[in-house]
């Protein structure tokens, strides 16, 4: 990878056969019954030196969380406020009401401290005060202990942070909290590309570093999950903004382009350098004509890209300022058999491919690209 390191959220599965592939790669699956994997998105290096950023990133979060009702102003000002002292009573090793558990950051903590804030707030007279952080921590519950959904937000991280590739499989995180979700593991890969180019600026200079040392490449599919709401999609276009910096090379997709067709999605797609479209259905070409101003000759374009199986893909590329055109990916017999994801043919003649290879997925995939036809 030429000391580049790489993220993936995906949604569909397509990931597994590159894990195997890339040694040292980690296929984690978040959401699925018995998972060992777990992000605490309020993991900080140092307890007693929490940033105003990390959080306005849990106030956000928590809005998310919410779905479409967010968070009244009220509402998000005692958050913070609960969050900070959070912190607070973990930075000076407080420990856990019903065991000598010191504590720590999470969900279960906040809703502890949502209910010491309302009988503090009611013993002075605030009663309206109190029933809204009662109502809040009620809101809040599902997420924590015992809830539904606290077994994807409210346990201790466990996910490996120095693999070179990092697949989360999100399929088995259900439908109605995958915004949220999606937002916690990209403040996770976020924080982790920040500590690695600090870490690696001195050697990513050495006249013999590897080509990417250093940089980091994230790629979100189904990103339109985070563009629904302003919390989630201006943070997607704010990481967007500061790619640069980060030494990242952030890359989106989703199966239609109008899923973006939203404020926050059409600003990530009017500052993107590149855009890559296959074959688009008639009726959503009005769409992309006006977000990325094709003209009516590179519209038409787009109905008339082919795809043959196992010989290549027509795509319409929009390259910045340097160019925009229709070309054609070919792959070999090597690409095809990582790559193809076709359910009733090739996954189980690879499946097989690899079982008689003793579990060699490069052996497989060699094997098929000299006797398989495609």
């Amino acid at each position: 990878m030429h000391g580049a390191q790489a993220d993936v959220i995906d949604r569909a599965g397509h990931f597994e056969t590159l894990v195997s592939l890339v040694t040292g790669a980690q296929a984690i699956n978040l959401g699925a019954e018995g998972s060992e994997y777990a992000i605490n998105p309020w993991d900080v290096e140092d307890l007693s030196r929490v940033s105003r950023e990390k959080v306005a990133f849990l106030i956000s979060l928590h809005a998310a969380m919410m779905g479409d009702e967010g968070l009244t102003n009220l509402e998000s000002a005692k958050l913070g406020e609960a969050i900070r002292q959070v912190y607070i009573r973990a930075s000076m090793g407080a420990t856990r009401e019903d065991s000598d558990e010191p504590i720590v950051p999470r969900e279960r903590e906040l809703l502890a401290e949502l209910e010491i804030m309302a009988t503090l707030e009611q013993h002075n007279g605030a009663v309206e005060t109190a029933a809204a952080l009662r109502t809040l921590r009620a809101r809040l519950g599902e997420f924590a202990n015992d809830g539904s959904y606290a077994y994807l937000l409210d346990r201790e991280t466990t996910v490996p942070k120095d693999s070179p590739l990092c697949v989360f499989d999100t399929r088995s995180v259900p439908s109605e909290v995958i915004a949220p979700v999606m937002f916690s593991i990209t403040e996770f890969v976020k924080q982790r590309i920040v500590t690695r180019r600090d870490a690696q600026a001195d050697l990513a200079a050495e006249a013999d570093a590897p080509m990417f040392a250093g940089k980091s490449l994230l790629f979100i599919d189904e990103a339109w999950h985070l563009m629904d709401s302003d919390m989630t999609g201006g943070y997607l276009n704010d990481l967007a903004r500061r790619s640069r910096h980060l030494g990242l090379f952030l890359m989106v997709s989703s199966q239609q382009l109008s899923d973006f067709n939203s404020p926050h999605g059409l600003a990530l797609l009017q500052n993107s350098t590149l855009q890559f479209l296959l074959r688009q259905m008639p009726n959503e070409i009005p769409f992309i004509q006006s977000a990325l101003q094709l003209t009516d000759q590179e519209a038409e374009l787009l109905k008339q890209l082919r795809t043959k199986k196992g010989e290549y893909s027509e795509m319409f590329w929009v390259n910045g300022v340097r160019g925009r055109g229709r070309l054609s990916v070919a792959v070999g017999p090597r690409e095809y058999w990582a790559f193809t994801s076709e359910p009733t043919r090739d996954v189980p003649r690879r499946n097989k491919a690899i079982a008689e290879a003793g579990g060699d997925t490069w052996k497989a995939i060699h094997n098929l690209a000299q006797f398989e036809a495609i």
